[in-house]
């Protein structure tokens, strides 16, 4: 669900007359769509590290740039019918790449998976 989300929030981006969007463009949407979304307070991105939504945007925001350019593959320029494929593949980095990042800098709180 939070992918379709994500999806519908970079979408708008894309001007229907166009039937791609630059890798960089669609990358700066990603950056700017996932903090809110997966910073909020009932996510376990932000409830399960000692963090608040401003410190878990800042890192979101990083390890979304390093998961699109860590994932082989993603065009230059992605067409509108490959963006939600890619946009759940950084979606995954993303939450891995975010969990690893809090852990080792030691912020994970102990009742948390």
């Amino acid at each position: 669900m939070k992918y379709i989300l994500v999806f519908l929030l970079v979408f708008p981006m894309i001007s229907l007359a166009e039937d791609s969007i630059s890798k960089s463009d669609w990358g700066d949407g990603l950056q700017s769509a996932l903090p809110p979304i997966l910073c909020a307070p009932s996510q376990i991105f932000l409830s399960c590290y000692n963090t608040d939504a401003a410190g878990c945007s800042k890192v979101m925001r990083v390890v979304t740039k390093e998961c699109i350019k860590a994932i082989p593959g993603i065009p230059d320029m992605i067409p509108v019918a490959d963006s939600t494929k890619w946009g759940t593949e950084v979606g995954k980095c993303v939450g891995q790449a975010y969990t690893i990042a809090m852990t080792n800098a030691g912020h994970k709180k102990g009742s948390c998976p």
